[in-house]
């Protein structure tokens, strides 16, 4: 498997599971960023990495989640420098915050200075249309160039009307984009879906 399907088919059960996160109209922003970050915890270690919430590397502000691979003495406390970040997630809910996520120094834009490999994942609840064009011309720039990273994104005017779940993904100097759509059932529940014949399309 390549860079890019890895990272397709984590968007793809993001919104395929995100009905069975039971995230309701009446809850928080803050239940809705406990309950990814659970899922991303999960997933994390069925697939055979430690996941560690608010990992603290050299010069940044502590990481949302990270996976780590553990590559030798995993049963010490402290770090090892010989073990190696997998892939890193940010989480924000808020359009601005999610624009400091890229353009600031402190989070995955100084994660995607490290020469380790790994992969970046921003998860931003809500984004307004000029905010992810802002998302969008910072990803093609340094430092994110020839990275690989996945952009998961709520769009819409105000969080009331976020209702586009783009996937935005580069890798290999190559970017795709799928759009899902956001919901909720007749209790209330948010899920997402992709509509017919929606697939992962190269942008230009």
């Amino acid at each position: 498997m390549d860079d890019s399907t890895f990272l397709k088919m984590i968007f793809d059960g993001y919104v395929n599971y995100y009905g069975a996160l039971r995230f309701h109209t009446v809850c928080s922003d803050t239940d809705m960023t406990q309950l990814e970050l659970s899922f991303f915890t999960d997933l994390g270690l069925k697939l055979g990495f430690i996941p560690k919430r608010n990992h603290e590397e050299l010069n940044s502000n502590p990481r949302d989640l990270v996976w780590i691979k553990c590559l030798t003495n995993c049963t010490e406390d402290k770090w090892n420098p010989n073990n190696t970040i997998f892939l890193h997630l940010e989480r924000e809910n808020d359009s601005s915050q999610a624009v400091d996520a890229i353009t600031g120094h402190s989070k995955l834009n100084n994660s995607a200075r490290y020469a380790d490999n790994r992969y970046l994942v921003g998860i931003f609840g809500w984004v307004t249309p000029d905010d992810f064009n802002k998302i969008i011309n910072a990803l093609e720039e340094e430092p994110y160039k020839n990275r690989n990273i996945l952009i998961i994104a709520w769009i819409g005017e105000n969080k009331d009307n976020a209702n586009k779940v783009h996937g935005l993904l580069y890798s290999g100097g190559q970017s795709w984009e799928r759009i899902a759509r956001a919901y909720w059932d007749k209790t209330k529940f948010w899920y997402l879906y992709f509509e017919q014949k929606n697939i992962w399309e190269v942008r230009l």
